[in-house]
């Protein structure tokens, strides 16, 4: 046991400093207390229901202003405001009031351009070469959309100052109607801001860091043992490190690239390969599942190609694009559908993997969907389905679907490399045990070989002895008769006679 201890005390203790560690680094995958004040002036309720015929203005004030001559702007009681030309700039101004640590204003942008002043002090501007004083901007629509919203430090003497926003706004409409949007403000605690950033970030590294580790080991034992199961539950593990970072809200900081493709092409290749590693690990029926599979891997290779085409020029959509995009989640359900299907008929005593893994998803199915109930509700869960369904889609059913058959495969998967590993130790330990046992019946009959060579050596020399000793005893006693034969007649007694 002492011997023991010391051979494995370097690694015990590696562990424990491991796990110590771990312990403190997960501190930073919470973040802060996000304390952020949302002042826009249009406020959706779950992104549907407008605001009311006389909101709250929250102390702005929307006007626009040529040199010293300020017009305010009349609000059409749905968060717009009329009464400016196509093409003029507007402004929105408060008084903050407000009381935050290390403030952070966030302003939404799509293709507007702005410009911020704090009292008279211009702070922030998307056009430097402009006269940037209020009243005497012009600011132009920008050529691109973009996604990220504008966040701008303010000073600690914030309070009680007067912030200014000028907005671009178009110089043409399809409509006709010539309404101001303001866009929308929120200020943050930028600690709470930057502990998120902090927290997204080593989130997305330790799970990165897991997937990666999962892919090589998978990609290992892939080279080793020529399973091309084991390739697909690589591609999964691959696909789901690359959709985690280009899930995050700083990827268009490091890759000046729209990842609304990679979002919605990774799930699709990520769950062909989670169907191919279900496939393939079938019975001897399982060639009937290629062709769902195969007509959903045609499926999304049209899809991507339709999404890189759009994503690289924008042209006008074609008629059967939206086809073409609806069809790759229907082939995946379909194929998932069969797939479970012929598991439960077919496989349910033949294949030792599925006998594990039909349980486990049919649990891990009645567990996301409860879970999902419980979360929203009930009413909330089948509006989206109908909805879903009217609009001839099938993403929601699938999507949490999907996600308690991925968590089966997952189990079913260890469980099976466990028990193929455990197979394969106690193989090798019978192995081990039959050569002790030849190596014991091999120096048993060295052994007996040895003995045997000794007693046919003694026999021999026996046999060779024998022959010389019986001539040697004849000899012997031929001397021992003559001398008695001498004692007893002495040569005076011959002489005498």
């Amino acid at each position: 046991m002492r011997d023991k201890l010391i051979r494995h005390g370097p690694l015990i203790l590696a562990l424990i400093l491991a796990v110590f560690c771990a312990g403190v680094l997960m501190i930073y995958v919470e973040p802060m207390e996000d304390v952020f004040l949302d002042l826009s002036l249009m406020s959706l309720e779950d992104g549907m229901d407008p605001i009311p015929e006389e909101p709250d203005t929250k102390g702005w004030t929307v006007y626009t202003q040529e040199g010293s001559t300020r017009t305010e702007l009349t609000p059409n009681g749905l968060g717009g405001y009329t009464g400016l030309e196509l093409g003029q700039t507007f402004y929105f101004s408060r008084v903050m009031e407000e009381d935050l640590d290390s403030p952070t204003l966030q302003l939404g942008t799509t293709e507007r351009q702005f410009s911020v002043w704090l009292d008279d002090t211009l702070i922030y501007t998307d056009c430097p070469d402009l006269d940037n004083r209020i009243g005497y901007v012009q600011l132009p629509m920008s050529e691109w959309l973009r996604e990220d919203p504008i966040t701008i430090s303010l000073p600690t003497d914030y309070r009680g100052k007067t912030l200014t926003v000028a907005q671009s706004f178009p110089e043409w409409t399809e409509t006709g109607s010539v309404t101001a949007w303001p866009a929308s403000v929120r200020l943050y605690c930028g600690y709470a801001y930057e502990s998120g950033l902090i927290s997204e970030t080593f989130r997305t590294a330790l799970l990165a860091a897991v997937a990666f580790a999962l892919t090589v080991s998978l990609l290992a034992a892939f080279v080793r043992n020529r399973d091309w199961s084991i390739l697909c539950l690589a591609v999964v593990a691959f696909l789901w490190m690359g959709q985690k970072l280009a899930g995050t809200s700083y990827y268009f900081r490091y890759f000046a690239v729209n990842s609304n493709s990679l979002n919605a092409v990774i799930p699709l290749v990520s769950s062909l390969a989670l169907l191919g590693y279900l496939t393939l690990q079938g019975g001897t029926r399982r060639k009937l599942l290629c062709i769902p599979v195969g007509a959903f891997a045609l499926s999304v290779i049209a899809n991507a190609m339709v999404l890189g085409v759009y994503a690289t020029a924008p042209l006008e959509p074609f008629q059967g694009a939206a086809l073409i995009l609806y069809l790759p989640p229907w082939f995946a359900f379909i194929s998932l559908t069969v797939l479970l299907v012929m598991g439960t008929i077919w496989w349910r005593k033949e294949n030792r993997f599925y006998r594990i893994f039909i349980p486990l998803a049919f649990a891990g199915i009645a567990v996301s969907w409860v879970t999902q109930i419980f979360l929203e509700s009930a009413g909330f869960v089948w509006q989206q389905i109908t909805a879903n369904l009217r609009n001839y889609q099938i993403h929601y059913v699938y999507t949490h679907t999907l996600s308690g058959v991925t968590i089966a495969a997952l189990i079913a998967a260890v469980v099976e490399a466990v028990r193929a590993e455990l197979d394969r130790r106690t193989e090798q330990h019978l192995m081990q045990q039959r050569q002790e046992l030849t190596m014991s019946s091999y120096e048993n009959l060295r052994r007996q070989h040895e003995e045997v060579i000794m007693l046919r050596h003694d026999m021999l020399r026996h046999y060779h002895t024998s022959p010389r000793y019986g001539r040697r005893r004849k000899a012997d006693g031929l001397s021992r008769r003559a001398d008695r034969s001498k004692s007893e007649n002495p040569p005076h007694r011959r002489e005498r006679k």
